[in-house]
Order: C-alpha cells, then sequence, then structure tokens
C-alpha cells in the first residue's frame, strides 16, 4: 500500500525516497550518449 504524509510517501509503512534526473541530448554530443546514460543510471 502506498500512502503519503508528513511530505513523504511510504510503501507498506517504510519510507520511499524518490530520486529524479534529466539529460537534455540535444545539448551533448551523440558518441557522449553512453557515457551520460550510465552516468544517469
Amino acid at each position: 500500500m502506498v500512502t503519503w504524509g508528513n511530505r513523504q510517501f511510504y510503501i507498506n509503512g517504510e519510507p520511499l525516497e524518490i530520486h529524479a534526473g534529466s539529460i537534455h541530448y540535444f545539448r551533448s554530443l551523440p558518441e557522449k550518449w553512453p557515457e551520460l546514460l550510465l552516468k544517469l543510471k
């Protein structure tokens, strides 16, 4: 069960941390994409 409280998500009563990121691929060289995607992961 997913719940929300105290500015945080919980799954089965355990706090859940959400991390997010983005890459603007059009601002980098195509040959750098594999390296950038690995770093993002």
